[in-house]
């Protein structure tokens, strides 16, 4: 995928990679640290952002003891270098993302309804893009490990921050015509499609396909 990324388009750079899948649970956060850390042991500056910020999935993997993260940053309640995890094996570095607590209102003291703490969990396009210009000179590469396109917006919402996008699609689980109504939900993702990952496929069904 890095040489896909360094050749695929030559009139645009692909430095800002998104990583998103049809729909949840496809592995596609697996696919973007795996992603990262080859580009990392390349030789190449590398950040990895989870940005799944209703899950942290990754965060789990690789921070489970961050206090912070993405959201401090996008709040402009921390900068992006005192919340940064680093792997001394590979030198890739990690912006975490802390799962957001179930919260209460300040008021009446119940819990915040569903739609309120989804708002709360949205990415914003103008704090990501503030992070992305904060970084755009230290980094080759910044890897986004987004949510699925469906049922959230979030993906659409950015896109115009990401140059190219990778679609994780899991083998035997998600139909043709899951893929095809997200990509319609979402436009820009296939627009910059930087290729797609068949992710968790047999070895032998895959012989089978090729024959």
């Amino acid at each position: 995928m890095k040489v896909v990324a360094d050749t695929a388009d030559l009139h645009r750079p692909n430095r800002v990679i998104g990583v998103t899948s049809a729909r949840p649970h496809e592995g596609k956060s697996l696919v973007a640290a795996n992603l990262s850390e080859m580009m990392a042991i390349s030789g190449c500056k590398v950040l990895l952002l989870d940005c799944e910020l209703r899950n942290g999935g990754l965060s789990g993997q690789f921070a489970p003891k961050a206090k912070g993260g993405l959201l401090e940053v996008i709040a402009g309640r921390a900068a992006v270098k005192d919340l940064i995890w680093r792997d001394p094996t590979t030198d890739l570095e990690f912006l975490p993302a802390v799962k957001v607590p179930v919260e209460r209102d300040p008021i009446t003291k119940e819990e915040l309804s569903p739609a309120v703490l989804f708002q709360r969990t949205q990415l914003t396009p103008m704090g990501l893009k503030t992070l992305l210009q904060s970084v755009h000179d230290a980094y080759d590469y910044v890897v986004l490990d987004l949510p699925p396109i469906t049922p959230a917006a979030d993906v659409k919402a950015i896109s115009d921050l990401v140059d190219s996008f990778i679609l994780v699609i899991e083998f035997g689980h998600t139909s043709r015509q899951a893929v095809i109504d997200a990509l319609n939900a979402a436009p820009p993702v296939f627009e910059k499609l930087l290729g797609v990952v068949l992710n968790k496929a047999p070895p032998n069904e895959l012989k089978r396909l090729e024959t």
